[in-house]
């Protein structure tokens, strides 16, 4: 599920937006987008959830050292996205999966 949310994120950035981080329409386009996800999939995707998919594509599309495979639960990156910096997202990035391996 965690890469189909980053395509999602990608879908947004990339072919909704233009490759434009924000748009002035962005919340109208999130609107629209979240009927037309809903009526294919039949799936709710939440304006927030999809807020949260963007904002997962932009926080990871520049991939960082172990952020090559999505290791990590939809959970782990939302808190993870949270984390200004990438040098301490990465540092809890890399806990996150030594700690999920050890159990």
């Amino acid at each position: 599920m965690v890469c189909a949310y980053f395509e999602i994120g990608r879908m947004i950035v990339e072919e909704e937006q233009n490759g434009k981080e924000r748009t002035e329409y962005g919340k109208q386009i999130l609107k629209e987008l979240s009927k037309r996800l809903h009526a294919e999939f039949e799936k709710d995707f939440s304006e927030t959830n999809l807020k949260q998919m963007r904002q997962f594509f932009l926080v990871y599309s520049i991939r960082q050292t172990l952020s090559d495979k999505f290791n990590l639960s939809w959970f782990h990156y939302l808190k993870l996205m949270r984390i200004s910096t990438i040098e301490e997202r990465n540092f809890y990035e890399i806990e996150s999966i030594k700690n999920n391996r050890q159990t």
